[in-house]
């Protein structure tokens, strides 16, 4: 009775065997990974985070230039007036000079004795020699011209022939709007070189 168990017993085993041994065989290799698949719905948008610190003001920017006019040095054309034989002009004409800008705005005009010289005068200007008036210039608007008007007050030749005297002279204007002159914060409007870098001009 032994006997047949144990060689039932051993069958058993065989058979057990061969059946692992069979799975085994017959399983192939791992085959390569299938297609991701779609990407689900974005979830719900998280809260809002808490408002940063504001942070430090930063510096004030240049003041707008964009409406101010200006010309470039132009040596004077001067012209006789018809009032007097002392009187001279010379005429800037342009159609930005409207009537608005000619009884509002502020005009300014400059001048230079010659084109190399380095020493910038505004007029209204008058100008002494040995404690005599020689002559003084002044500033005459009208819609459409900006004039330099040159009264000459001396006897003194050569400096009275026409176009001898401030032959070389060269001029410029400016003119600042009435909405922008009050905010520039302009120095003293004798001071060339500072009007022309607070306004962005080139001098």
């Amino acid at each position: 009775m032994n006997s047949s168990i144990f060689k039932s017993s051993i069958f058993s085993t065989l058979a057990l065997s061969l059946v692992l041994l069979m799975y085994v065989s017959c399983e192939g290799p791992e085959g390569p990974a299938g297609p991701a698949g779609a990407q689900g719905p974005a979830g719900a948008q998280g809260p809002a985070g808490a408002q940063g610190p504001t942070g430090t003001q930063g510096p004030q920017g240049p003041v707008g230039i964009a409406n101010v006019i200006h010309s470039d040095w132009v040596t004077a054309t001067w012209v006789l007036g018809s009032d007097s034989d002392n009187t001279y002009r010379h005429r800037f004409e342009n159609s930005s000079f409207t009537e608005q800008v000619v009884s509002k705005d502020l005009i300014l005009i400059y001048m230079k004795d010659r084109p190399a010289s380095g020493e910038v005068y505004r007029v209204p200007r008058t100008v002494y020699h040995e404690n005599q008036m020689i002559y003084d210039l002044l500033m005459g608007v009208s819609a459409g011209r900006v004039s330099v008007i040159q009264n000459r007050f001396s006897a003194i030749d050569p400096l009275l022939e026409p176009n001898v005297l401030l032959a070389e002279a060269q001029f410029r204007y400016v003119v600042v709007p009435a909405a922008l002159s009050g905010r520039v914060g302009l120095p003293d409007l004798d001071d060339y070189e500072s009007v022309c870098q607070i306004l962005g001009i080139e001098p």
